[in-house]
């Protein structure tokens, strides 16, 4: 006989979850490629607000309707990656340009005569541009970092012509510390704060699997915003969370007509304004 209180189904959840994220015109079409990392945690929340009908003396409740809907996503992410920074600053979700030099070295350097400084490297000449934000740091000693702009660029003497001879502006950007030879080299891949001046929009796909049946289930999400911000974290006792929270929004008709971002799902929308849970 059945005991009170029994399971009904074997719907229970346990484990990892994944958000995908990318923009709107890959709605429903987000891969792993599109993933923001290891999460410690992801959450969906539902929320209603109502307004209550009451009468009589004593007030009883007489009815009820739903006044607002919203949809939110919490998650605590651990991947301080600069796509995932891009997103928490509302910069979007574009990959910044890979690193074209890492672990790179300096070969020589000398103090210019007009607040120059030339470093000689082992970059190639060729993937160093103008502009480019360089870092530098001492073998051994991380804290004698500089973070310096590309004044100028030239090939190096022969036989290394295709290496980069690096010149610094020390009047604004100087290096900080001496940088011997061996000093570490790398691009900055800089992305800047407080750029953004409008909202970015996104699609985000929250997918999970049933501990059960190994089937995959989630929620696919057609428009969201960033809601929460950064929160960038160094602790010596365990290792860092990044709380991320996104806003689920309607699209607006525009979205999913033709030519707008979303409307590959024009016939899909109007019945799911949202987006959609899937399960087994």
């Amino acid at each position: 006989m059945a005991q009170l209180g029994m399971p009904v189904t074997n719907k229970f959840h346990i484990g990892n979850a994944e958000i995908r994220m990318g923009p709107m015109t890959l709605a429903n079409q987000l891969t792993q490629s599109n993933s923001l990392g290891l999460l410690q945690s992801a959450t969906v929340n539902f929320n209603q607000e109502s307004v209550d009908l009451e009468g009589g003396l004593p007030k009883t409740l007489i009815d009820t309707v739903i006044t607002r809907t919203n949809v939110t996503i919490d998650a605590q992410a651990y991947e301080y990656s600069r796509r995932n920074i891009r997103v928490m600053i509302n910069e979007g979700t574009e990959l910044v340009a890979p690193t074209t030099y890492d672990g790179a070295v300096a070969v020589s350097y000398t103090k210019g005569t007009t607040a120059n400084e030339i470093i000689e490297t082992d970059i190639l000449l060729a993937d160093v541009t103008i502009g480019d934000m360089i870092v530098f740091h001492n073998v051994g000693a991380p804290e004698k970092v500089s973070v310096v702009v590309v004044k100028d660029k030239a090939a190096r003497d022969a036989p290394n012509a295709l290496m980069a001879k690096i010149t610094v502006d020390g009047t604004k950007t100087p290096l900080l510390f001496d940088a011997p030879v061996g000093t570490l080299i790398y691009k900055a891949n800089e992305i800047g704060i407080g750029n953004s001046t409008e909202t970015n929009y996104f699609t985000v796909d929250v997918i999970g699997l049933e501990h059960n049946s190994g089937r995959p289930v989630g929620f696919k999400f057609w428009k969201v915003a960033v809601s929460g911000g950064m929160q960038y974290a160094f602790s010596n006792d365990n290792w860092a969370v990044t709380p991320m929270t996104f806003k689920v929004l309607q699209p607006a008709i525009a979205e999913y007509e033709v030519g707008g971002d979303l409307d590959h799902l024009a016939d899909l929308i109007p019945t799911h304004p949202y987006g959609m849970y899937f399960s087994g």
